[in-house]
């Protein structure tokens, strides 16, 4: 078969996340190479490029390293390289030649790669502003799987996309569907670590639910979702979501206050007291403090929150208008469609 320097270039970088992860199993880092296709399952996820690779008279279909491939992608000048698999694979480019060995495919980890019809379609920079901001809200604990996901749920003729790592929880609705009653309640999950393969995609992102998978018909990622998935209807039962706007703020200024309080606040909390009409901070143990005063801001209630968890989350909404709820038990920050609620800290 013949494919193109840049094509194999494009391909390894796409299924780098998968084949370069660090794992025990030497199998995720093998690649399947087809006439039509690359592609590489790992643990939790695989990822499958479409080529348009000139096939030989005998049809290709072989399993070789990510590293033997990578190899050969990036040593030679020629354009055009010819891949030559039966005992060994050999390659050619330009005058020169070698050869890799292949990898035994019986030993390689399994994937169901069908792409069945789409739950619903997005154009991928809609898509991926919200799994960007969720993954933020993603937690990294392996004892509890299900809220290191970032989610895409179906209810009625709406999509939501929801994270929470217990402390924390992100919650937007991102398109309206037509409702198709089977669909109800479907869940697509993927892990923060594989969302950049999604921003790569071009154009529109077509996501399923039968076999969890987002793909551009050029790139198609598909993923495990844990055995037990965090539900929409978890999240809602914990947030604040039908209690009143109690006030509106713009969000530079806000987020200029939380940081410059930040630097009189205790290192370990990072609290910033936010309420009562201003922002502050104190560190008794350095005996320092500063306050803000914020015309409207939360005149009725005096939260606690971490002014580094929100500068790293809130800061990624950009220019807006916010608006606060609270409560003694968690705190939501709200620009139109996109619901942010922290856990307080305790003052």
């Amino acid at each position: 078969m013949k494919v193109t320097r840049t094509q194999l270039k494009n391909a390894l970088a796409a299924l780098a996340p998968v084949a370069k992860a660090k794992s025990t199993a030497p199998a995720t880092s093998w690649l399947r190479v087809t006439d039509r296709t690359i592609s590489c399952a790992g643990l939790d996820a695989a990822i499958m490029i479409n080529i348009e690779a000139i096939p030989d008279t005998i049809p290709n279909d072989f399993y070789v390293s990510y590293y033997d491939l990578e190899t050969i992608a990036n040593k030679g000048n020629a354009e055009e390289i010819d891949l030559t698999a039966s005992d060994v694979l050999y390659f050619k480019s330009g005058r020169g030649k070698g050869q890799v060995p292949l990898q035994d495919g019986s030993s390689a980890l399994s994937f169901d790669y069908t792409l069945a019809e789409p739950l619903f379609s997005e154009p991928v920079k809609d898509l991926i502003s919200h799994l960007s901001l969720a993954g933020r809200f993603a937690g990294n604990d392996d004892l509890r799987p299900q809220m290191c996901q970032v989610n895409l749920q179906t209810r009625r003729d709406k999509v939501y996309c929801y994270a929470t790592n217990a402390y924390s929880v992100y919650l937007a609705v991102i398109k309206d569907i037509d409702r198709v009653e089977e669909n109800d309640g479907k869940i697509v999950s993927i892990t923060p670590r594989y969302i950049p393969v999604v921003a790569s995609m071009q154009g529109m992102v077509n996501v399923g639910a039968s076999e969890k998978w987002f793909s551009d018909g050029i790139t198609s990622l598909f993923v495990r979702t844990a055995d037990n998935p965090m539900k929409l209807e978890v999240i809602e039962s914990v947030i604040i979501k039908e209690y009143p706007i109690l006030c509106e703020v713009s969000l530079p200024e806000f987020l200029g206050a939380v940081e410059r309080c930040i630097s009189f606040s205790p290192k370990a909390t990072s609290l910033v007291r936010i309420g009562k009409g201003k922002v502050s901070s104190e560190d008794i143990d350095f005996g320092k403090n500063y306050e803000e005063e914020f015309d409207g801001l939360l005149e009725e209630n005096v939260v606690g929150l971490n002014g580094k968890q929100l500068l790293q989350a809130v800061g990624m909404i950009g220019e807006a208008t916010i608006g606060f709820q609270a409560d003694n038990r968690v705190v939501g920050i709200i620009k139109g469609d996109v619901a942010l609620y922290f856990m307080p800290v305790m003052i």
